[in-house]
C-alpha cells in the first residue's frame, strides 16, 4: 500500500509541475524573450531552459499571481 501511495503522490506531483506549471513559465519565457526561446512547445526538449527549470519559473509566476490576486481581493 505505501508503494502505490508513493507511486501515486509521484506521478500526481511530476503531472502537476510538468504540464501545469510548465507551461506558466513556458510563456513568462517567450514573452521575456520576445519568442526566441523556448523554441519547442515539448518540455523533453527545449533548447534553452531545461524544464524543471521552466517549470520552477511557472511555479513562481502562479504562486506570484495567487499573491497579487489575494492581495487586490482582500
Amino acid at each position: 500500500m505505501e508503494t502505490f501511495v508513493c507511486f501515486a503522490s509521484w506521478l500526481f506531483r511530476h503531472l502537476i509541475f510538468s504540464f501545469i506549471f510548465f507551461w506558466f513559465g513556458y510563456w513568462v519565457i517567450k514573452i521575456a524573450t520576445f519568442g526566441r526561446c523556448p523554441r519547442t512547445i515539448n518540455p523533453k526538449r527545449a533548447e534553452c531552459a531545461d524544464y524543471e527549470f521552466v517549470s520552477a519559473l511557472g511555479l513562481l509566476t502562479a504562486f506570484g499571481m495567487v499573491v497579487l490576486a489575494v492581495k487586490i481581493w482582500s
